[in-house]
């Protein structure tokens, strides 16, 4: 198994810190491996985390049932398993 080099939860400070409380706030306590990879980068992480609230919003055209229907057949296409 590949290893990939994070910043762990109690070393994080500044936007990292930031970005990590609240990943912890929203998924009750727990913070996932895949928001840590970009943890060397909190820019970009920072960039993600917008682009997919910005995604969760919505658009005017597409309301929450569709962006879900959307999403599920995504993950189905690309054999997501979780």
């Amino acid at each position: 198994m590949p290893f990939i080099k994070t910043i762990p939860v109690d070393e994080a400070s500044g936007l990292l810190g930031e970005l990590y409380a609240r990943q912890q706030t929203t998924r009750h306590g727990r913070l996932p491996a895949s928001k840590m990879l970009l943890s060397l980068n909190p820019q970009a992480m920072k960039a993600v985390e917008d682009l997919r609230d910005a995604f969760c919003a919505g658009s005017p055209n597409i309301d929450a049932r569709r962006r879900e229907m959307i999403a599920t057949v995504t993950s189905a296409l690309l054999q997501c398993t979780h």
